[in-house]
Parts: C-alpha cells; sequence; structure tokens
C-alpha cells in the first residue's frame, strides 16, 4: 500500500514538470564537444585479441596448404598421365594411364577403332583387362586371323618404360592363350613427342604406328610414309621383313603389299631371280682295254728272240767246223 502511494506521488510530480515542445528541443543548437567525454569514448580492443586473431589465421593457412598438397598428390596420383600405351593392329587406340595404371581414357584414332569402341567405356579399368577385353573384341571384329596376327605395343612410361613393356606385352601372350587367340606381339619403347602424335592423328594412327613405320620408310624408298601408314600392322611388319612369314600367315603364302584402306600402295617390281647355274660334272673317260694287241707284240717279241737265238746258234756251229 505504501509502494502504491509513492507511485502515484511520483507519477504526479512528472506530470507537474514542464513539456517543451518537440520541434523547439530538435531545433536548438547543441555546442560541439572538444573531445569525447566518458560516454562517447571508443576504447580500443586488448591486445590479446590480436594474437589470438594471429593464431587462428595461422591455422587456417596451414589447413589450406594441407588442403592443397593433398589434392595434388590425390591428382597426380589419380589423374594425372602417368602413361601411354598404343595398341595397333589395323584399329588403332590410345590408352592413357595414371600412376596405378588405372585406365584414364581409351581414344579411338580411326574407324575401325571407332566401331570397336562403340558403347564402352573403359575409364578406371586395370590396363591389363582393358589390353584383354580389345584383344577379344578385335578377334570378333575379325581383324585377327590366323594369316595376320600381328599386335604392335607401344609403351611410353618415363622411367618404366621397360617394365611396364615387359608386363603388358605377358599379359596379352596370357590373353591370347587363354581365349585362343593366336598373335605375334611385336613391342617398342618411345618418348612422348607431341609432334609425333600430331601428325599421327593427321594420318588416323597411333604414334607408335607412326614410328614404325619411320623406321621401315628406310628401308622401302619405293613407299611414302602415308602410304606405310595405311598398311596393317601384319603386313607392315612382313614388307619390311622384320618378321617371319611363318609367323604370321601360311608359309607357302606369298607375301602380300595390299595396304588395308581402298587405295592401295604401289606394289614395287620384284628383282629378277638369276637363273641357277648347272654344275657341271666331269664324266669318267674309258681307257680302251688293248689285250689282244699286247698279246701279239709279246708274240712277236717273243719270235724275235727265237729266231736271234737260232742266229747264234748256227753262228756257233760255222766257228766249230
Amino acid at each position: 500500500m505504501r509502494a502504491k502511494k509513492i507511485g502515484q506521488r511520483l507519477q504526479r510530480a512528472v506530470d507537474q514538470l514542464p513539456h517543451p515542445e518537440l520541434d523547439k528541443i530538435w531545433k536548438e543548437s547543441a555546442p560541439p564537444m572538444p573531445e569525447h567525454d566518458y560516454i562517447t569514448r571508443q576504447e580500443r580492443a586488448p591486445a590479446r585479441r590480436a594474437k589470438h586473431t594471429w593464431k587462428w589465421a595461422a591455422a587456417c593457412t596451414a589447413c589450406l596448404v594441407a588442403l592443397l598438397v593433398g589434392g595434388y598428390s590425390w591428382y597426380g596420383e589419380n589423374l594425372s598421365v602417368s602413361a601411354v600405351v598404343d595398341l595397333d593392329v589395323n584399329p588403332s587406340f590410345e590408352i592413357a594411364l595414371n600412376r596405378q595404371d588405372k585406365v584414364l581414357k581409351v581414344d579411338a584414332l580411326n574407324a575401325d577403332a571407332r566401331k570397336i569402341l562403340s558403347g564402352r567405356n573403359y575409364q578406371g579399368w586395370d590396363i591389363e583387362d582393358t589390353l584383354e577385353t580389345l584383344l577379344i573384341a578385335m578377334d570378333e571384329g575379325q581383324y585377327l586371323s590366323d594369316k595376320d596376327n600381328a599386335v604392335l605395343l607401344s609403351v611410353s612410361a618415363g622411367e618404366r618404360t621397360q617394365s611396364l613393356t615387359q608386363a603388358l606385352e605377358g599379359r596379352i601372350y596370357l590373353a591370347s592363350d587363354t581365349a585362343q587367340i593366336p598373335v605375334t606381339v611385336h613391342s617398342q619403347t618411345m618418348d612422348g613427342d607431341d609432334a609425333l602424335r600430331q601428325t599421327a592423328a593427321d594420318y588416323e594412327v597411333s604414334a607408335g604406328k607412326l614410328y614404325l613405320v619411320r623406321e621401315v620408310a628406310g628401308m622401302l624408298p619405293d613407299y611414302t610414309e602415308a602410304e606405310l601408314a595405311n598398311l596393317s600392322i601384319g603386313e607392315l611388319l612382313r614388307l619390311a621383313g622384320l618378321v617371319h612369314l611363318a609367323d604370321l600367315e601360311d608359309p607357302q603364302a606369298a607375301p602380300s603389299a595390299t595396304p588395308a584402306q581402298s587405295t592401295p600402295a604401289p606394289t614395287p617390281a620384284p628383282a629378277p631371280t638369276p637363273a641357277p647355274t648347272p654344275v657341271q660334272t666331269a664324266r669318267p673317260t674309258k681307257t680302251p682295254v688293248q689285250d689282244d694287241d699286247d698279246d701279239q707284240e709279246d708274240d712277236d717279241d717273243d719270235d724275235g728272240n727265237e729266231r736271234d737265238d737260232d742266229g747264234d746258234d748256227d753262228g756257233d756251229d760255222e766257228d766249230d767246223d
């Protein structure tokens, strides 16, 4: 009750105060403050907060660096191209691998290869399984046969080129034995050459096949580089004599130099084969047998000796007389 009375009294006191108009209050000018008082003054933040800020900034920077390094390492291990494998029969394929020998992509370089790759995706596959599948697909497409079974394997993988080439060559032979596909693998190592790959793309072949074509071109001056690039691997190797004919086709069949494309490469005229020189064997000379003449001569000699003996005897008798 007492508190209530106090409130009422205060209310009456406030009501009795003068109430100036608001417009007059707003229009009255206030003198500027020469300096801030304790109310308007803004104090600076403590120095300890600045130290904590630097700690947070350093921690964030370290996390960012770790993410960048880890991301770069993961990218280099899984997404960057570490090796390139070219596989050629007449279809030509270019296979890009990461450091774990997983397939990043398979490019079809000509029409035959595009036909085989239609609807297929080998990304993430092991290179061994990819080669085996492509080998079976080329056999089913009748690009491999007993008479034309040459396969060109070209590898560019930096320091591990040699070891990867041997491993992949062995896997191809293993796959061919399992699937009963007779193949003859011609493997080669090469360096990554952008200019070579650009020229090979113009011919619609792999860089590995063009590399082999340029090696063979020196042995076959009658052929142009484009004509040799149109040949299948089997025809190219037979023409250059790099493999024995019996390894690729029937030994009785003549080597063919017909290109795989519709435009045949000119076949050089074969050098004339010299006629075989007959071997002349001396015949034995027969010596005539002269037995009768010798006997006759012996008889004549005997008669002459007898006559001489008779003459001597007669002479001796005359001397005695």
